[in-house]
């Protein structure tokens, strides 16, 4: 039965010899770490003792008591003797968690000396808390290859047992160490951990990371406790998507009917998934591979693909081929990646004797003759320099027609062009390399004494006379040892972003450099139509003209936008371009890789048979 004592009550007595305690109005002690004071309960003899009566008390390591040892007489030992209790701030996080007050008794009396009673229960509220503190990696910038960065690590509490904590990416990082240990002893000094990108070879672009964390101890507050996976950093890629296409001896040259010639394909990197590389030729030469297929494991491994000359008995002189590529591939770095076209030079080793028909010049000036073709002729007139200074003569000349040129011809009647003598043969719709004749010889000869080389940009002077506009012509000089006027600011910007690249030159310096045909819009860039009229043509190599069938096909090669691709030509520039055959779709005309296989005008020039 309780008993009300002043502030204390009796929550249990003990008949007989025994011990009484009282634990306040709450009826329980809970004390705090960390808190001031403490939480005071009382003991008292139930039973008057025969002999005095020493009372040991005995706390765990979890808490201090304000005495451990109370002694009752006979005349005291029903006075209550207070007890503080404090929690021992410990600097572990535990929760909260019980402890225990244990009693010893000693007397003469033999009802009291070495009594058992019910230890006395504790409540204790931590102030620890379970948590990692530290520099996160969050928004570190690394660099594939690159320089590494640090952050540190250290745990809030005293572990119970050793805690490990390891660091782990998905494929993107690596770390020094890769694991950190923390004790009681340690738990608080922070441990640095170097981290840097691994330098694969893969083609991402700048991409995040994704850093994790394992905790694993035999301190249950610890084991498993989650840290929250580090992200928002960057990584800097260091690979770049692409195709390696070696040629041997930096071309590819072949011999009807003789030497064949080879060339090597690898990927720069590795790609995600595999590659599929399609590989079409023109009719000229036949490949050992039609598809070529590269794997995270092979992207590396030269494939070797041999070319072979068709031995047809056409008489074309040096011609070329073509060999074009298609990828393929679930990684989309490499899927419809645009590589250039490889040419093939082909020596022929047919001949005929040429009839009537080979070009003449006025005196002084040079003659040539063209390779014959099947039927029907072809007129035309051009301008050929002659001499030192590049003075020279109008020359005419007549050319027979082959099969797929009178094709081409029929196209671009039904079209409605009227002039037969702009029908030019098929073979001109490739880039075609200026000749090396004796008249090329010394153009170039004439640059270099000029101190001037292919593919410079050059104007006059500005003669500050408004009223006049020669001083603001810029030309290309090209392969062919020639000036090439650019006849209008569009065409200009189809081939430089801007005129930075023009040189300055002298009037006499310029006067050295004999005129050429004009610059023509790049090769896939653009579409052209005329004001008089209302076809719509793509730019081929070679200043030709291919007429768009449809706007379907219009937007096929140029996308939904395709009028804003368009350009209109005025007809006194008609004269710069010549005409080919229609394009009816995509197969006919890829813009893309045509603008991709010009790099300079001279790429692109009408070229004349020397």
């Amino acid at each position: 039965m309780a008993t009300s004592v002043g502030f204390f009550y009796s929550i249990h007595v003990l008949y007989a010899a025994g011990l009484t305690v009282n634990l306040g109005e709450l009826g329980s002690i809970t004390v705090v770490e960390g808190g001031r004071g403490g939480t005071g309960y009382t003991i008292a003899l139930s039973t008057q003792p025969t002999a005095p009566v020493t009372v040991t008390l005995i706390p765990t390591n979890q808490i201090s008591l304000s005495t451990t040892e109370v002694v009752f007489t006979e005349m005291d030992y029903n006075n209550p003797a207070t007890i503080f209790v404090t929690a021992v701030n410990d600097g572990i996080a535990e929760g909260t968690h019980p402890t225990v007050i244990t009693y010893s008794f000693s007397s003469d009396d033999p009802e009291y000396n070495g009594l058992l009673v019910n230890p006395t229960n504790v409540t204790i509220q931590d102030d620890d808390t379970a948590g990692f503190s530290g520099t996160q990696p969050d928004n570190l910038v690394l660099a594939e290859g690159g320089a590494t960065d640090t952050f540190n690590f250290s745990i809030f509490t005293a572990p119970t047992s050793t805690v490990t904590v390891t660091f782990s990416s998905d494929d993107q990082l690596y770390f020094s160490p890769t694991s950190v240990q923390f004790t009681a002893d340690n738990f608080a000094d922070p441990q640095t951990i170097s981290v840097g990108a691994l330098d694969d070879v893969i083609a991402e672009g700048d991409h995040g990371y994704n850093l994790y964390y394992t905790v694993s101890s035999g301190d249950s507050v610890y084991h498993g406790f989650v840290i929250t996976t580090s992200t928002g950093g960057t990584i800097t890629d260091n690979d770049t998507a692409g195709v390696t296409v070696t040629q041997s001896d930096g071309a590819t040259r072949v011999v009807e009917g003789g030497a064949t010639d080879s060339f090597t394909i690898v990927l720069n990197t590795a790609p995600t998934s595999s590659v599929d590389l399609v590989l079409t030729a023109t009719d000229q030469v036949t490949l050992s591979e039609a598809t070529v297929t590269f794997t995270s494991s092979t992207y590396n491994v030269p494939v070797t693909i041999t070319v072979t000359p068709v031995d047809d008995s056409t008489v074309e002189g040096a011609h070329r081929a073509t060999i074009s590529y298609v990828l393929r591939s679930g990684d989309l770095h490499y899927d419809a990646f645009v590589l250039a076209d490889t040419t093939v030079e082909i020596t022929d080793n047919d001949s005929a004797a040429r009839g009537g028909g080979g070009l003449s010049s006025g005196a002084g000036g040079t003659s040539s003759g063209l390779a014959p073709f099947v039927t029907e002729y072809q007129t035309y007139t051009r301008s050929e320099e002659t001499g030192d200074r590049g003075t020279g003569e109008s020359i005419s000349g007549t050319r027979e027609l082959s099969e797929p040129e009178r094709q081409a011809q029929r196209e671009a009647e039904e079209a409605g062009v009227a002039d037969r003598s702009m029908i030019v043969t098929p073979f001109l719709e490739r880039p075609v390399a200026p000749s090396a004749g004796p008249i090329t010889i010394a153009l170039l000869n004439n640059l270099k004494e000029a101190g001037l080389s292919p593919h410079f940009l050059v104007k006059l002077p500005d003669d500050e006379n408004s009223r006049t506009q020669v001083d603001s012509a810029v030309y290309y000089v090209g392969m062919d040892g020639r000036r090439h006027a650019f006849p209008s600011d569009q065409v200009f910007f189809t081939w430089y972003p801007d005129f930075s690249g023009v040189q300055v030159i002298s009037l006499e310096e310029m006067s050295r450099i004999p005129l050429g045909p004009n610059v023509t819009y790049k090769p896939g860039k653009k579409m052209v139509t005329f004001y008089s009229g209302a076809a719509v043509y793509v730019v081929s190599y070679n200043g030709i003209l291919r007429r768009v069938v449809s706007e379907a096909v219009a937007e096929q090669m140029y996308g939904p936008d395709w009028r804003d691709e368009i350009e209109v030509v005025s007809e006194a520039l008609f004269i710069n371009y010549l005409f080919g055959t229609a394009v009816k779709g995509l197969a006919d005309f890829d813009p893309v890789r045509v603008e991709a296989s010009v790099q300079a005008p001279s790429d692109s020039l009408i070229q004349w048979i020397q």
